[in-house]
């Protein structure tokens, strides 16, 4: 099928003449979403930090990993506010001027660099948090998946680099041969579609394989119903992510496979290239900012999932008839967690408390001790009941 970044010359005999002066053109679209989408990043992510760092006072290392993600997500945005107008705001490529095709493909690989980095060190972030939150499960087949996934995450940074470097050799002829007024002399070139459509295939699997992981984990819960859904909701916006990869997907299908006007449907490319990155640490960072939420919601119905690991002193009077089982009675219940391993999910000083206990036969429990005391008179007898 026809497409790709070398239209052979009967293809561009059917071109229509070149217009530079007012041309079609698509927008500055991938120049705002960027600024948006990118405005929104930060605000979340340092709201992120400023809960791990100054509210829970216990940061991470997928704290410290997302931070390291924004620095290639930010040259994203930079190389989308470049190259936007290098395209001429997305033209037909009969109405771009050949002198900016240099630059064009040269911005596209320094951009899937970024891409690389950011998307892999966001899903990598999203992995270790996992592994914060099941910790105290004892659950180590879900531990070692989650190994092995965070494995498969690096090698698939590590052959995409090198591979985005083997591509053409050497490196500049990337770019270069298409400087038709000097082009390079000897070079050789990988087929240009086969690693791009490999790139994002694949790293449509990661985002697939980062989503659907802690649903395994919640389907053990012992919770409220409405305490699971709340928590596979907050980690399902990740099929957001999911989504914006596969229609990727499409649009790098047809750059190399369908159409040669490659500069016109760019804009889509990147249009989609900046939601997937930008929405992914966006949405990596929003199950860690559960305190500040219920912080904001508390006294809310909306911001009681469990209750609150307290209770109050509750007392029941009955009138002296004289009758000594019928003297006043006063109940008292105090809450006494027992030593149960937590996850890391739970420790904030802001919500509720949920320990977690894994147990061999009915998976993952919550486990409490109250102590029960009875007061009659001043013969106070004590039981603890296990709950």
């Amino acid at each position: 099928m026809p497409g790709g970044f070398h239209p052979p010359p009967a293809v561009m005999a059917t071109w229509p003449t070149p217009n530079y002066i007012n041309p079609q053109e698509k927008g500055p679209g991938v120049v705002i979403a960027a600024a948006v989408l990118g405005f929104v990043m930060l605000v979340i992510v340092g709201l992120r930090l400023w809960v791990r760092f100054g509210l829970q006072r216990e940061p991470g290392l997928d704290d410290y990993i997302i931070a390291v993600a924004l620095l290639p997500a930010i040259g994203l945005a930079i190389v989308m506010g470049i190259i936007s107008p290098l395209h001429g705001w997305y033209r037909h490529i009969w109405d771009t001027p050949p002198t900016s095709f240099v630059g064009i493909i040269k911005l596209n690989w320094i951009a899937q660099v970024f891409f690389l980095f950011a998307n892999i060190l966001t899903k990598i972030s999203i992995l270790v948090l996992y592994l914060r939150v099941i910790k105290g499960t004892a659950n180590k087949i879900f531990l070692n998946v989650v190994r092995v996934a965070i494995g498969i995450l690096v090698a698939y940074a590590t052959s995409g680099i090198v591979l985005l470097c083997l591509q053409c050799q050497p490196l500049d002829s990337y770019w270069e041969q298409f400087n038709f007024f000097n082009p390079p002399k000897n070079f050789t070139c990988w087929d240009e579609g086969i690693l791009p459509l490999y790139a994002v295939i694949f790293n449509v699997f990661t985002d697939l394989m980062v989503t659907c992981l802690p649903m395994f984990l919640f389907v053990q819960l012992k919770m409220p119903f409405r305490e699971k859904m709340s928590l596979a909701a907050v980690f399902g916006v990740g099929f957001i992510v999911c989504i914006s990869g596969a229609i990727r997907i499409y649009y790098y299908y047809s750059v190399f496979y369908s159409t040669y006007d490659i500069t016109w449907i760019a804009y889509d490319v990147w249009m989609w290239t900046v939601v997937e990155c930008f929405l992914g640490i966006i949405c990596a960072s929003i199950p860690p900012l559960r305190p500040l939420f219920k912080r904001f919601l508390k006294g809310t119905r909306y911001g009681s999932g469990y209750p609150n690991n307290s209770y109050s002193a509750r007392s029941k009077n009955i009138t002296d008839t004289g009758d000594p089982e019928n003297q006043p009675h006063s109940y008292r219940l105090h809450h006494n967690p027992r030593r149960a391993r937590s996850t890391e999910w739970d420790k904030d000083s802001n919500s509720s408390s949920i320990p977690l206990e894994r147990n061999p036969r009915d998976g993952i429990m919550r486990t409490d001790n109250f102590e029960i005391t009875y007061n009659q008179g001043l013969k106070p007898h004590e039981t603890r009941a296990a709950v």
